[in-house]
């Protein structure tokens, strides 16, 4: 079995005078991250690795994630993931490494939550309707997949175990 966690990345800066690719956390976004990533702890579900797109928020997010766990794990950035659709964002989740057994890719909507929605087949009903309802900032879906490698992930495949957002968190 493989765990997928998939990530929007925290709160931003409405804009910023280096476009939509330099915009920054806002404190909350920092607070919503470091919780999200405690959660990640207290559910045992550390990443071996973590994807994210190039943006300056999704880098600021990982490296606070990151910063939460026990290990820092690896932290690979791709440009491709930058506003990716779900399949260009599973194109590279199938691309891990096989050894990777627990990955956490932090991206971009609408792509993400395309992405967990086209995932999951099963679990919690309550969680699954939520997490088709509204995919916000610094939201978290922890997907469990069939099999050991990354190569055979596929659509309508995963379980979900969990959908946290920061929101919840909070109260």
């Amino acid at each position: 079995m493989l765990r997928l966690l998939l990530m929007r990345h925290a709160k931003t800066e409405v804009s910023s005078p280096g476009g939509d690719h330099e915009r920054q956390l806002l404190a909350r976004g920092r607070t919503d991250a470091q919780n999200i990533a405690r959660d990640i702890l207290a559910r045992r579900a550390v990443p071996d690795l973590i994807l994210i797109s190039t943006a300056k928020r999704t880098q600021e997010t990982a490296q606070i994630v990151a910063g939460e766990l026990p290990t820092c794990p690896e932290i690979v950035m791709d440009r491709r993931l930058y506003l990716a659709d779900a399949g260009t964002i599973l194109q590279k989740i199938r691309d891990t490494d096989p050894q990777v057994k627990t990955l956490l890719v932090i991206a971009h909507n609408p792509g993400i939550a395309e992405l967990a929605n086209l995932l999951v087949v099963s679990g919690d009903s309550e969680s699954r309707n939520l997490m088709a309802r509204k995919y916000p900032t610094a939201a978290l879906a922890v997907i469990s997949l069939p099999g050991d490698v990354w190569q055979g992930a596929s659509f309508h495949e995963g379980k979900l175990e969990a959908f946290v957002t920061a929101k919840s968190l909070r109260t």
